[in-house]
């Protein structure tokens, strides 16, 4: 199972609900339905945050699919916004992501939706992210 962890600087999320908010950007940079049945995870990360660096969120997903692990890694190499920590600090690989306490929140279903969503705001971020690129469409 291969696992890619996406990086967030928590204090430039500018929100009590940091979480929420790396969410929301991490459904805005691509089509989830292109990560049908890998399952999230997320959390701080206690090595940065520890060492002092930054205050550091991650959106981790793993996948037996290594084809879709290239197209998340893709799509964040190309993304900006306001919170991603910069290239090439923005990732961890593997047994880096293996090595944090981060919590499983559940599926990407077929539809790109989360499902057994632990929280129920990672649905509510991505259900503004469906209603941000419909919006888009128009």
């Amino acid at each position: 199972m291969s696992m890619l962890g996406i990086l967030f600087d928590s204090e430039k999320l500018g929100d009590i609900f940091y979480g929420s908010v790396a969410y929301q950007i991490f459904f805005d940079a691509l089509d989830t339905r292109q990560l049908a049945g890998c399952t999230l995870y997320s959390g701080d990360i206690i090595n940065a945050t520890i060492q002092g660096n930054a205050n550091v969120y991650c959106i981790a997903v793993a996948s037996a699919d290594e084809t879709k692990i290239d197209l998340l890694r893709n799509a964040f190499w190309a993304y900006r916004a306001k919170g991603l920590l910069p290239l090439p600090m923005r990732f961890l690989e593997n047994d880096q992501v293996r090595q944090e306490p981060l919590i499983s929140h559940g599926l990407i279903g077929p539809t790109g939706k989360p499902i057994h969503d632990s929280t129920d705001w990672i649905t509510e971020a991505w259900k503004k992210s469906q209603e941000k690129h419909n919006t888009d469409k128009k």
